[in-house]
This record gives structure tokens, C-alpha cells and sequence, in this order.
């Protein structure tokens, strides 16, 4: 869908554009994240909005595992994320959004407000 997207404001833009090659490029000139860093954002902004209180769901916010380690250690990680045998555990909403939080060693205990935040993910994932 993306690439048949910016195929078309390629077409209607005047851009060009060699066919069957990546799209990237365009998206960058157009200043426009891929689906995947898009993902990845809304993920990490939904954790912060449900731990701020921006989104209100005990149910949601039970199933959250804050990872306290017992002793001094260097990891970093702010959530326990159970391992998951199957691809589909893996992926499952509440999982990946906390694995990304992990993974991108993003603080969701600075910031405030929701613009602010967001301020704060669009400079990390430039």
C-alpha cells in the first residue's frame, strides 16, 4: 500500500522515479516515516500514554511488568517482557509495544504531554 501511495505522488508530483526500485528515497524527499518506524512510534506513544494516564484501561494496565532488578546490574530495560515461544505471542499488541519501549531505551517518565513526547520520538527516530 505504501509503495503503490507514493508511486502515485510520484506520478502526480513530477518526481522521478525508476520503477521497481526501492521507495525510501522518495520517502525522504517527502519527509514521510516508512510503515515500520510509523508502527514503531504508535507502539511507544501508546505505552506512554497508558502509563501517563492519557488512556484509561486498568485492564490494560495490569498486564504491564515493570522489570526491578534485585541487584545493581547495567541493564537498562524499563519492562519485564516474558519470552514468547510462538511468532504469534511475539507480536501481540501489549508484547511488541513494551519489547520497542526496551529496545529503543526510550524514558517515558520525562516528559508531561503528549506533544512533547511525540517532539521526543520524532527526534530519535531521525
Amino acid at each position: 500500500i505504501q509503495n503503490r501511495f507514493s508511486r502515485l505522488i510520484s506520478i502526480k508530483c513530477n518526481i522521478k522515479r525508476l520503477p521497481h526500485t526501492s521507495y525510501e528515497p522518495l520517502l525522504l524527499y517527502l519527509n514521510i516515516d516508512t510503515l515500520q518506524i510509523r508502527r514503531i512510534k504508535n507502539d511507544i506513544s501508546f505505552i506512554f500514554k497508558l502509563l501517563n494516564g492519557y488512556i484509561y484501561c486498568p485492564d490494560l494496565l495490569s498486564n504491564i511488568s515493570f522489570l526491578v532488578p534485585g541487584h545493581s546490574t547495567r541493564q537498562t530495560d524499563t519492562f519485564y517482557v516474558p519470552f514468547q515461544r510462538t511468532l504469534y505471542g511475539k507480536n501481540a499488541p501489549l508484547i511488541r509495544c513494551m519489547q520497542h519501549v526496551n529496545n529503543f531505551n526510550v524514558d517515558l517518565f520525562i516528559y508531561y504531554s503528549v506533544s512533547s513526547f511525540n517532539l521526543y520520538l520524532r527526534y530519535l527516530f531521525t
